[in-house]
């Protein structure tokens, strides 16, 4: 995954031998959004929040459903990140 600037200056990131992962790229940290009741309430910050995930469990009506579950009882994980400038 890559995510970059308007001057494309950047992140990539190396996810190991898992071919599956979440990731989320916004401008508000975790804690604003557990602040704040609703999305259209939330201020754009000035930087980029990167969140690099496993996996995730279903949300609403899908996290009923075994399908949907995470059900791992042991896995590993790893990931690199490196920077990247557009010179």
């Amino acid at each position: 995954m890559s995510i970059s600037d308007h001057d494309k200056n950047g992140l990539l990131v190396f996810v190991g031998d898992e071919s599956e992962f979440e990731f989320r790229a916004t401008h508000y940290s975790i804690e604003d959004i557990n602040r704040t009741r609703h999305y259209c309430d939330l201020t754009n910050r000035d930087k980029t929040f990167v969140r690099i995930d496993y996996k995730v469990s279903g949300v609403g009506a899908y996290s009923l459903q075994d399908q949907y579950k995470f059900m791992e009882k042991a896995f590993t994980f790893c990931f690199a990140m490196k920077p990247f400038t557009k010179g």
